[in-house]
């Protein structure tokens, strides 16, 4: 299995999340939004080069239905993550690595995505409206496990009108 759901699911029903897959069901840490405002307060301090920030290295955590719109999460490490069905409408993600996350259903209107790693990204249903890509990598990618293809950036169904 390569992290993403078989074609199967994705054809008929697809699950809310990689989450809800029997593959992958422990392997995420979920978090509370409040967790997560403090870990992206210390990474906003980080961005912009301030004292005391810290990288965010939210790699496979499960932020799946929580908001992150409006940060400045520039060069912060979202590997693996969920983050189905949440809000990053106007957020800064330059050079973020979002390589083989979950994006599925995610609000991202206005974002940029300049220089993001996205490789194996699944976009499924997402609303990206004015979100920027500037030189952002789509190629295909996956979470090694030691089978399968590498999934290609998915943008199904996904809304790119202005």
């Amino acid at each position: 299995m390569n992290g993403i759901a078989p074609m199967t699911e994705i054809e008929n029903e697809s699950p809310m999340s990689l989450r809800d897959t029997p593959e992958f069901k422990e392997q995420w840490v979920k978090i509370s939004q409040k967790e997560l405002d403090e870990i992206l307060t210390v990474h906003e301090r980080f961005a912009i080069s301030e004292r005391g920030g810290e990288r965010a290295k939210l790699g496979m955590y499960d932020m799946s239905y929580l908001d992150l719109a409006g940060r400045n999460l520039a060069g912060a490490d979202f590997t693996g993550a969920l983050l189905c069905h949440c809000s990053l409408s106007e957020t800064n993600l330059v050079d973020a690595i979002l390589f083989a996350a979950d994006l599925r259903f995610t609000d991202m209107r206005e974002a940029v995505f300049d220089r993001a790693d996205l490789r194996g990204a699944r976009m499924n249903e997402a609303k990206l409206r004015v979100a920027q890509f500037n030189d952002a990598d789509l190629r295909p990618g996956e979470l090694w496990d030691g089978s399968g293809e590498a999934a290609a950036t998915d943008f199904s169904c996904a809304d790119l009108d202005e």
